[in-house]
């Protein structure tokens, strides 16, 4: 009787793995990973087509991007008024109290935050 138990319990574990190998091998065809990967890769028909590519490519060598000056909001608005982009208006540059080249200068009396254009430019601290 122990003879007939072991030989269930033999088949039974045969059974249990060959039903997670099936599983696995259909998971893999329905959500496959990046080609060249994981079982996806040995179950896929184009196996040694993907191993030959492999071989043959060269890595790509990406060329670097020329770098873009960062300009400020002010200046991007200047240029744009100097090219007219905005019709029927009065060409007038903008000017800003956060200019860096006047940001510093002083100008008002008793803010807590600093007595500088950038602070005071709009409206004076009573």
């Amino acid at each position: 009787m122990k003879k007939k138990k072991e030989s269930k319990s033999v088949l039974f574990i045969i059974v249990i793995l060959s039903l997670i190998f099936f599983l696995s091998g259909l998971f893999a065809k329905v959500v496959p990973m990046k080609s060249g990967h994981g079982l996806s890769n040995f179950l896929s028909t184009n196996f040694d087509e993907t191993k030959a590519t492999e071989k043959t490519t060269k890595p790509v060598v990406e060329k670097k991007q020329p770098e873009v000056k960062k300009i400020s909001y002010s200046e991007q608005v200047n240029q744009e008024i100097v090219a007219q982009t905005f019709p029927n208006r009065f060409a007038m540059p903008l000017l800003l109290q956060t200019d860096e080249r006047w940001k510093t200068t002083p100008y008002g009396i008793g803010s807590p935050e600093g007595d500088n254009l950038e602070i005071n430019g709009c409206a004076i601290y009573p």
